[in-house]
């Protein structure tokens, strides 16, 4: 008599599996591909797997940090003063290196506003940089005014900028951007590419923009803009993942450089000549400033206050050597988590020891973080979480 409610529960039970596990395959499609609630523990389990293998990544000897630091503004005060340096020692400093022949130059400085006081020192800057084809200088669009501070931003026609950025495909005809431009430097010695951050929503600096749609212009980043000039083949999409070194880029103390080759040059011992034809010849060369009065230093996975300097040739040594972090399709973890719940909702339904489907979950999830480990070895990132 009671056998056919057996079977009745039986039935139920099992549909109540199959309803639940459908219901989870939804909510775990919603979380991958619209609400991210997850994002956030995706991140540092990513950032876990980036603290563990940055010792097997290696940081390109070829891209050289000439490293504006304390000790370099404290040596440089009888040449230069306080500060902001006149910008006629840059051009020293490039003149001097050319004869070594580096493969670009690229400043990590915004030349935002002229020096008033000194119109000369920027006419020489420019001057020299004019003669130059291998010199990139930042620019920073600004989505909101209010972001430029102090400083002074029209609006300029995009179409006028397009050389400066190397873009070959316009877009709209009209269309004009809030751009922070080096109007230090004359225009026709620009070459330029953005510097804006792409930081996630806790703050961390983990990706790296390759170009920005401004009004349907792709204006590029200052490390894709060298990396594609360099015959690198770029990434796919706006942005990438970084890879990151346990062990920074090589860095020369820009007065030790400056002093080299404009103090001693004429006098230099061919022991120091060979030198410094090792530390600039061939070499990309990103001068920037670490200080902490700079106020560019930023929380990565690595540390939290990583230089901004440091983070552009991260960025640009990602792409010169095809070392930035791909994520696996989405499709991929969204198929394996649906038929982890379809096995789930099976061995339930076959009334199986939840302990014995726990002790499964367990060693699946292992297994899982594992590879996910692993992968980033091979600079791919799989999201678990």
């Amino acid at each position: 008599m009671l056998r056919p409610f057996s079977v009745f529960f039986r039935r139920l039970f099992r549909r109540w599996n199959a309803v639940l596990a459908l219901v989870f395959a939804a909510a775990l499609a919603a979380e991958m591909f619209a609400l991210h609630l997850f994002d956030t523990t995706e991140h540092r389990l990513g950032d876990l797997y980036m603290v563990r293998h940055a010792d097997e990544y290696h940081a390109d000897p070829d891209i050289v940090i000439v490293d504006i630091d304390d000790y370099s503004m404290q040596a440089m005060k009888d040449a230069a003063g306080l500060w902001p340096w006149p910008r006629e020692i840059h051009a020293d400093l490039l003149e001097g290196v050319q004869e070594f022949g580096p493969r670009a130059v690229v400043f990590d400085i915004t030349f935002t506003e002229p020096d008033i006081r000194r119109p000369k020192s920027d006419a020489r800057f420019s001057e020299v940089l004019a003669g130059l084809s291998n010199v990139y200088l930042p620019a920073t669009w600004l989505q909101n005014t209010r972001d430029a501070g102090a400083y002074s931003v029209d609006k300029f026609p995009l179409r006028e900028l397009a050389p400066a950025f190397g873009v070959a495909t316009p877009g709209a005809a009209n269309a004009s951007a809030s751009l922070q431009l080096p109007h230090a430097v004359s225009r026709s010695a620009w070459q330029l590419g953005l510097i804006n951050r792409a930081d996630d929503h806790d703050g961390v600096l983990r990706r790296y923009r390759l170009r920005t749609d401004v009004n349907n212009w792709q204006l590029p980043s200052v490390p894709a803009r060298v990396a594609k000039d360099l015959g690198a083949t770029l990434p796919q999409g706006k942005e990438f993942t970084m890879r990151w070194p346990a062990q920074p880029h090589m860095h020369v103390p820009y007065s030790e450089l400056y002093k080299a080759l404009y103090e001693r040059g004429p006098d230099a011992t061919p022991e120091e000549r060979q030198k410094l034809r090792d530390t600039v010849q061939g070499k990309v060369l990103i001068i920037g400033v670490s200080t902490a009065s700079a106020f560019d230093h930023h929380r990565t996975p690595l540390a939290a206050d990583y230089p901004g300097v440091d983070v552009l040739a991260v960025a640009l040594d990602n792409l010169k050597n095809a070392r930035a972090v791909q994520p696996v399709p989405m499709l991929v973890p969204l198929v394996f988590g649906w038929l982890l719940l379809g096995g789930i909702a099976y061995y339930f339904s076959r009334r199986t020891n939840p302990l014995s489907i726990g002790a499964l979950l367990i060693v699946t999830t292992v297994v899982a973080l594992f590879a996910a480990d692993n992968a980033i070895r091979s600079d791919v990132l799989v999201p678990l979480a």
